[in-house]
């Protein structure tokens, strides 16, 4: 009898606790979510404006805090490809894994994800460190979208002790993480690496600034514009000397025929050369750009625009 008193009492003990500490708890939490996913919104418009402007350093804090407010693979998209734009290869690798470990197996950017994981991975890089993201968490959770205020700073953090029981900073092993691949020749040879990457997948979205080769081919057509006109300025002497020599004026000396004759097939030749390598180079120069436009015709606001904020 008094066990069965004992069981009752700390059922109606589980009853009040359930209704007056976890049943409340319930809308709590579903405000903190709504609230998470409206300002992940807000850093994902921030982002994708900040892309579109080519600051993709700040585009890819934007992205970040974005998925660790919501975590949803479409961010991950967009911050992969903002941080390879910023040229930080590692980072944008671990984040392309992780599209594909939390994409669902129909998404239709997992082959162009893939194939971007292939070649990063064939050109030697590796995925970040837990460091290197930790410390790019902390970046981007100071960052603060336009228009909004400045969150009170966070309490500094509690030093931990090492194995070998000296106090340590957790921001001591990021910091460190940060430096070294500054000041290492391996980040300059990835950063180049990462204009490589763009150019062999081809997004369509890169820009002169960040090394793009589609300025190539207007170069050489403007090369083989200038050779062209430079042909023909020395084709039209030629021919004037030749007429010279062919038909000189009364009282022309030998000597001055002699040599507009001599000088007229020069230039005639030159002017010749000069004006087929020219054509050739305009015309080459110009079929190169109208392919590459061809073949790459989205524009940085296209290329976010893929994975809307859902």
């Amino acid at each position: 009898m008094q066990m069965q008193n004992l069981r009752r009492g700390f059922g109606l003990c589980g009853i009040v606790f359930l209704s007056l500490v976890v049943l409340p708890l319930s809308p709590v939490r579903a405000q903190l979510a709504e609230d998470n996913d409206a300002l992940a919104r807000r850093l994902f418009e921030e982002g994708r404006r900040l892309f579109q402007s080519g600051d993709f350093s700040a585009s890819a804090r934007a992205f970040r805090r974005a998925y660790l407010l919501s975590p949803r693979p479409g961010l991950l998209y967009n911050l992969a490809l903002a941080e390879l734009r910023a040229g930080n290869d590692a980072l944008a690798l671990e984040a392309f894994e992780g599209f594909l470990r939390q994409a669902p197996p129909d998404d239709p950017h997992r082959s162009e994800v893939s194939e971007r994981v292939r070649v990063l991975r064939s050109m030697g890089v590796r995925p970040a460190s837990q460091d290197e993201v930790k410390a790019a968490e902390v970046r981007a959770a100071q960052f603060i979208p336009s228009g909004a205020e400045p969150e009170s700073p966070p309490p500094p953090p509690r030093e931990r002790t090492s194995p070998q029981g000296e106090a340590q900073s957790p921001n001591e092993g990021t910091q460190e993480a940060q430096a070294a691949p500054s000041t290492s020749t391996e980040g300059t040879i990835q950063n180049a690496q990462a204009n490589t990457v763009e150019r062999v997948i081809g997004d369509g979205s890169s820009t002169p600034t960040q090394g793009d080769a589609s300025i190539y081919p207007w170069i050489t057509l403007g090369g083989g514009v200038v050779l062209l006109i430079a042909g023909a300025i020395l084709l039209g002497a030629g021919i004037g000397d030749l007429s010279f020599a062919n038909d000189p004026p009364p009282g022309s000396r030998w000597a001055n025929v002699k040599s507009a004759h001599e000088r007229g097939h020069v230039l005639t030749g030159f002017g010749i050369a000069l004006g087929v390598a020219g054509a050739v180079g305009a015309g080459a120069g110009l079929l190169w750009g109208m392919s590459e436009s061809h073949a790459a015709p989205s524009t940085q606001s296209a290329l976010l625009s893929t994975i809307p904020f859902e």
